[in-house]
């Protein structure tokens, strides 16, 4: 059996290390504006208003892009912390390792995300069979964070799903459920300031004017909610990394 109160215990102590949340926090920030960079170009047209047709288009063509670079850098540091969990070495030399593999790692991903995509297409079980796929490139992640080519990433998380489906499930739910309760606590700041705009804007005021009345809220309780993101993908990709760990010398 796995022992995950040891996996807790350790995934906690590293994720609470003020260099690696702070790497985290950094990364996830610039992709946070990254992504959002398109919605404050159509706010700001809003309100100028000079909304057409041509600066739509521009909106979604830019927030398709945004989304997309952020998603790829937020890649890049799940597979450099993963990295770095499994090693315990040095940010910079997992940062190398992301780096040089990071190619491999998306080649994977893409892969996986396209199967998955494909096997809930299917009619009444699609769901059902996107889930079971997850659990089957569960440690994909790990798997390449530990050097394992293309081919051998995808086949050894398989036989790992197909030997441990148990403890792979049982990691995908808890991994699961802390993750999101983290992220409800650290969205709450974010909630309350949502309520107050809501609440002046029905009570007369512009929804614009609103917003820039309680935008150094708003903006405060982002930098929170991004503060609990980074700490639960840290926290729950280690459990992740430590629970792969423990099954792979089991196999052994």
């Amino acid at each position: 059996m796995v022992n995950y109160g040891d996996a807790l215990g350790r995934a906690w102590k590293y994720s609470l290390d003020g260099k690696r949340l702070g790497a985290g926090f950094v990364i996830f920030l610039v992709a946070a504006v990254i992504a959002i960079s398109p919605i404050l170009f159509i706010y700001k047209t809003v309100s100028l208003s000079a909304l057409n047709i041509l600066t739509m288009i521009q909106f979604f063509a830019w927030m398709f892009v945004g989304i997309a670079v952020a998603g790829l850098l937020m890649l890049y540091a799940i597979l450099m912390f993963t990295h770095n969990y499994a090693n315990q070495k040095s940010l910079r030399k997992s940062a190398g390792f992301a780096v040089s593999n990071y190619p491999r790692f998306l080649a994977v991903t893409i892969v996986t995300v396209l199967i998955s995509a494909i096997v809930s297409m299917v009619p009444f079980i699609g769901i059902i069979l996107s889930i079971i796929t997850g659990l089957m490139f569960f440690f994909t992640i790990q798997e390449v964070a530990a050097g394992s080519r293309f081919s051998n990433s995808i086949r050894n998380s398989y036989d790992m799903f197909m030997k441990k489906k148990l403890d792979t499930f049982i990691t995908f739910i808890l991994t699961g459920v802390i993750s999101g309760v983290i992220i409800l606590v650290f969205a709450i700041p974010l909630f309350a300031v949502g309520m107050s705009v809501v609440f002046s804007a029905l009570s007369g005021g512009a929804l614009t004017q609103a917003l820039a009345a309680n935008m150094a809220g708003i903006v405060i309780s982002c930098l929170i909610l991004l503060a609990g993101f980074t700490f639960a993908t840290l926290f729950t990709n280690s459990v992740r990394t430590d629970v792969y760990a423990q099954l792979k010398k089991k196999r052994k």
